[in-house]
């Protein structure tokens, strides 16, 4: 077991220069943690593949193609591939913290263990 930590983990390069710490890298997938500072937001761009945005802290506001949705901790939000996205910390003296998640799909089943 590799426990990571956000506050032990350098932050990984990315065109924003923002916080992001990669929890998880494989063929199966990413998990990202984004740490935006009030007044930070991330570039907007077209991602190649679906992001799933978990907001942990704070308030931001998330571009979803031409709209923009103002989202607080707890909210969950699927963004399709192929759609212009970004998320900015516009809206609070706070940090914005999400949890995001690049995954591909498995038919593969769970191996269930007695109890």
């Amino acid at each position: 077991m590799h426990v990571k930590h956000i506050h032990t983990e350098p932050p990984m390069p990315n065109p924003w220069n923002l916080n992001v710490v990669k929890f998880h890298d494989s063929p199966d997938g990413e998990l990202l943690h984004l740490t935006l500072g009030p007044g930070e937001s991330m570039l907007p761009h077209i991602p190649p593949v679906t992001l799933h945005y978990n907001f942990l802290e704070g308030e931001a506001t998330v571009r979803y193609g031409d709209k923009y949705e103002k989202v607080s901790a707890g909210s969950y939000l699927e963004h399709p591939e192929g759609t212009a996205t970004c998320v900015s910390n516009q809206m609070t003296e706070g940090n914005v913290r999400v949890l995001i998640v690049k995954l591909v799909k498995t038919e593969a089943k769970p191996v269930f263990l007695d109890k």
